[in-house]
């Protein structure tokens, strides 16, 4: 196929591309500034905020696979109009060419942060609404969504909502590698409750498994994309500190509430692919690319498994 993919740039591109890149013909969308790695893909620079980026796209594609977001999703007010830029106009933008130039299936790449937070899994027909830091971030993801459904007569649009997504490569302000960082220099890890929020965070080769397998969908769906495990922070730091031979430190405050986010990946397994890659294995591959030493064999944190 013929595949477009817009933030090629970041986690999920970079590696999505070196899988697609020897079986598809793949162009790939990333910020101007910034250089396009790997051969055997056409490199397109644009800026998503600006409306007539959609004149620099190839003809003849098969397949959008839309995973570029705002870099400034934390910023809020001050990065608002970037954000809703990114997340939502491009996404319009994108929505109309491919239906004009006859794209067949597009691919959204979402959150499952706009759920909110609660103590069950959460499945993909569950209302969504978050309040929050992010609760602008999280309404332009919502917004992404429901522009892309009101496609679904004429696409065939995927919708993908991720669930802390880590592993090599990822920027060092992310959830994951900030939380390795803190315990390899021996901050304390604050935890709501006695253990913290619960999630089962998925690594980047697993996110990658189920992009690619969406590309074979022919109906829409919303899937939640999760790992095999469902851990606290306590559990995630601990499985951190096994690797790292250290002793984490804790800072509990017991009196407030966790802000569980759990993806059920039941719908996952049975349209994608089934997660493999157990988070007390796959944070080594954070550890080494920050550099760290790990004189330990991985540790086993306990966990729920779904």
């Amino acid at each position: 196929m013929r595949l477009l993919v817009t933030g090629a740039a970041g986690l999920i591109g970079r590696h999505l591309i070196e899988a697609l890149r020897t079986h598809h013909e793949v162009h790939a969308l990333h910020r101007p500034g910034l250089p396009g790695e790997g051969s055997g893909v056409r490199w397109i620079a644009a800026d998503l905020t600006d409306r007539h980026f959609v004149e620099a796209l190839p003809g003849g594609v098969d397949c959008v696979i839309h995973l570029a977001q705002s870099q400034r999703f934390r910023e809020f007010p001050e990065g608002a109009r970037d954000v809703f830029g990114v997340n939502v106009e491009s996404t319009a933008a994108l929505l109309d060419w491919s239906v004009r130039t006859g794209v067949r299936r597009f691919v959204l790449a979402s959150s499952g942060g706009i759920y909110g937070h609660g103590r069950d899994p959460f499945r993909e027909e569950r209302p969504v609404g978050s309040a929050g830091p992010l609760s602008h971030y999280l309404a332009s993801k919502h917004c992404a969504e429901l522009l892309s459904e009101s496609y679904a007569d004429h696409l065939t649009v995927v919708i993908l909502r991720f669930f802390f997504v880590y592993g090599p490569g990822q920027r060092s302000d992310m959830f994951i590698p900030r939380l390795t960082r803190s315990v390899a220099e021996g901050r304390p890890i604050t935890l709501d409750g006695l253990d913290g929020l619960s999630t089962n965070p998925v690594h980047v080769a697993d996110a990658v498994s189920a992009v690619r397998c969406a590309l074979d969908l022919e109906q829409g769906h919303r899937i939640d994309i999760g790992g095999p495990d469902v851990l606290s922070l306590r559990q995630i730091a601990d499985a951190i500190a096994a690797r790292l031979g250290r002793a984490p430190l804790y800072a509990v405050n017991p009196d407030a509430e966790p802000r569980d986010l759990i993806g059920d990946i039941t719908k996952m397994r049975r349209l994608l692919e089934a997660p493999t890659i157990r988070f007390a294995e796959g944070c080594g591959d954070v550890i080494r690319d920050l550099g760290l030493t790990m004189p330990c064999a991985p540790g086993m944190a306990v966990s729920r498994q779904q």
